[in-house]
């Protein structure tokens, strides 16, 4: 929240409550020797709405650009899982297959890797179909 909306806010929260306060004297001066007990329900109706009022102000009221921030936030973080959850799979193909592999083609593979005699190509066909 940039300072600007923090002022306004304040000011918006400060004039409600001002307005209840003010509610609360008059409705002391005048409706509490007329109605006796009764005039409780008034100054209990204005402080709930009241609020309720500065909850939606500073928590309810968020403006189009900070929702519109939140979902490419949102659509990052989706999108960030969706490439880790392949990573993972392709991984997991890459594991399954190695252990599919004798120790006799695992042993030829690595020496492969280690000499360079193997291409990033041939690699990867290897890995996901087999021989």
């Amino acid at each position: 929240m940039n300072m600007a909306d923090a002022f306004w806010k304040m000011i918006a929260t400060a004039v409600i409550w001002g307005a209840v306060v003010g509610m609360l004297v008059l409705s002391g001066v005048f409706f509490v020797p007329s109605m006796g007990e009764d005039a409780i329900a008034v100054p209990i109706v204005a402080i709930i709405g009241a609020i309720i009022t500065s909850g939606f102000i500073w928590l309810g009221g968020n403006n189009a650009a900070s929702n519109k921030k939140d979902r490419a936030e949102q659509e990052a973080e989706v999108f960030s899982l969706a490439q880790n959850y392949n990573q993972k799979r392709k991984r997991d193909r890459i594991t399954n297959r190695l252990s599919d592999l004798s120790d006799d083609e695992l042993i030829d593979l690595r020496e492969r890797i280690q000499t360079g005699d193997i291409s990033e190509d041939e690699l990867s066909y290897l890995l996901q179909h087999g021989r």
